[in-house]
């Protein structure tokens, strides 16, 4: 099998497992990320690592999406999405909430949570005094375990 189908099996693989289609169009990318993970298992080539992967091995797929994910994160990255939040969606979440006095968010995407904390600045801004009277949950999520156990920590 050729190196330009097995890269076409790590793609839909990948799309599959995680819904991840950003490496859908960088095949060099994703074989360069890739051949990290083949070199710590002293894999030689992309088909038999997909073989590997296909198999099932669970902790070898954790270990790729650590390697694949872009695990970039800041506060108030994509400053466009925070003014949506802050002039149009929370604003409306609040107010359809009101009578509850609860929100529950879910930020997903956000490596280690500074996504979510940002979501938590501009909730304090918005509600101000009143902020203590409401629930407010809000979770963060990534599918990179290692992204995962640093927000756990901090």
């Amino acid at each position: 099998m050729s190196e330009e189908s097995a890269i076409e099996r790590l793609k839909r693989a990948v799309i599959a497992r995680t819904g991840h289609h950003y490496y859908s169009d960088k095949d060099k990318l994703l074989y360069e990320r890739s051949r990290e993970r083949m070199r710590a298992l002293g894999v030689a080539t992309l088909e038999a690592y997909v073989d590997v992967l296909e198999r099932g091995d669970g902790e070898e797929w954790r270990r790729l999406e650590d390697v694949i994910t872009i695990g970039e994160t800041y506060f108030f990255r994509y400053p466009e999405h925070f003014v949506a939040l802050r002039e149009d969606v929370l604003p409306r979440l609040i107010d359809a909430r009101r009578s509850e006095r609860a929100l529950r968010i879910w930020s997903i995407g956000c490596s280690n949570g500074a996504e979510p904390y940002s979501v938590a600045i501009l909730l304090r801004e918005l509600l101000g005094s009143q902020i203590d009277s409401w629930r407010i949950a809000i979770i963060g999520g990534d599918i990179s375990e290692k992204a995962l156990s640093a927000a756990r920590i901090a």
